[in-house]
């Protein structure tokens, strides 16, 4: 996910357990000219009304007399496909101090999709697909280093790991959340 605010206590402790993980922080302009980004609606009442206006355009174009069951299953499995993308970016209003945008990313269909899986800390499975833009490289523009307990080594880290993939003009910080414990 991306998140306007990078560096949230909610969010070190959702995703990174309270201690420790990274937050990377892209240029927005640069993220933008390979891929689509929208905001997450975590208002209900937007929520409602977006699902109803997709619902009224496809079933105000289908005949109401005649035989139209073609066009009746053609038009809803659009709407269908269209609600499955929007429903990616609506989110229960308790998680709006997130700020979140999600990417569109077209699938380039002469290559064959390569899905991977992770193991969360839940021990569920994770299912996402590596995404890398056109130019070969992300626009990151900083790194925030988790809670830790050692801060210096943390940024020390993320600094040689930079370094080591020639990754220049990346601002790299620790986090302003103190770590408890």
């Amino acid at each position: 996910c991306f998140c306007e605010e990078g560096d949230l206590l909610s969010q070190w402790r959702g995703y990174a357990g309270g201690i420790g993980g990274y937050a990377i922080g892209f240029d927005g302009p640069g993220l933008l000219k390979e891929w689509q980004a929208f905001p997450v609606i975590y208002d209900e009442e937007q929520q409602r009304s977006l699902i109803a206006q997709i619902l009224d355009a496809a079933l105000g174009q289908l005949p109401l007399t005649g035989d139209g069951v073609e066009a009746w299953t053609e038009k809803l499995s659009e709407a269908m496909t269209i609600l499955a993308i929007v429903r990616a970016f609506l989110k229960s209003p308790a998680f709006s101090e997130e700020r979140e945008w999600r990417l569109i990313a077209p699938r380039d269909k002469t290559l064959p999709e390569q899905h991977h899986t992770r193991v969360a800390d839940s021990g569920e499975l994770v299912p996402y697909v590596i995404l890398l833009p056109p130019s070969g490289s992300l626009p990151i523009s900083q790194v925030i280093c988790g809670p830790a307990r050692d801060k210096l080594l943390a940024i020390a880290g993320v600094q040689a790991l930079l370094s080591e993939h020639a990754s220049s003009g990346v601002f790299v910080r620790s986090s302003r959340i103190p770590l408890r414990g």
